[in-house]
């Protein structure tokens, strides 16, 4: 019985892997190339609990929503965006996220993460019920943790 509970844990693992971000590892934060603009970062770092699940960033500051990339398991993606206008950064739905006025040359971070979002009842008993959203994190926390992820590749 060990030993089946061992492989399976090893081809568990093995399938979760292929799940998570593929490209480049994060090298370094990047200056933007307009003065009239600032740089977002969302990333993800790479957890079990969700591994499958990746949702689009997108930011929206009144000219529609534009797409900042995919996140996966350990990845992260970036988007230089208009400066002094009020922006909303989300992933699944604008409730997901959080609202900036980016100043032009700053760099903002936003990191993935789960909230339980109520309970719901099953045969085992009452059980968890998460959610997805993205909250901003400060400059020193991002780059501690974003250095662990890849950028994002189809």
């Amino acid at each position: 019985m060990f030993k089946k509970i061992c492989l399976f844990s090893i081809f568990f693992a093995i399938f979760l892997s292929g799940c998570g971000a593929k490209g480049a590892r994060f090298d370094s934060f990047v200056e933007t190339e307009s003065k009239n603009s600032a740089t977002v970062y969302v990333y993800r770092l790479t957890r079990a609990m969700g591994a499958l699940v990746r949702f689009t960033a997108y930011y929206d500051n009144g000219d529609g929503e534009k797409e900042i990339g995919m996140i996966s398991n350990g990845a992260y993606a970036k988007a230089e965006i208009p400066a002094d206008k009020k922006t909303q950064i989300y992933i699944a739905g604008k409730e997901n996220g959080g609202t900036i006025i980016p100043k032009a040359g700053e760099i903002y971070c936003f990191k993935y993460g789960l909230y339980q979002s109520g309970e719901f009842y099953s045969a085992a008993g009452w059980l968890p019920n998460y959610g997805a959203s993205i909250y901003m994190v400060d400059l020193e926390t991002c780059k501690r943790e974003i250095k662990k992820t890849r950028l994002h590749s189809k």
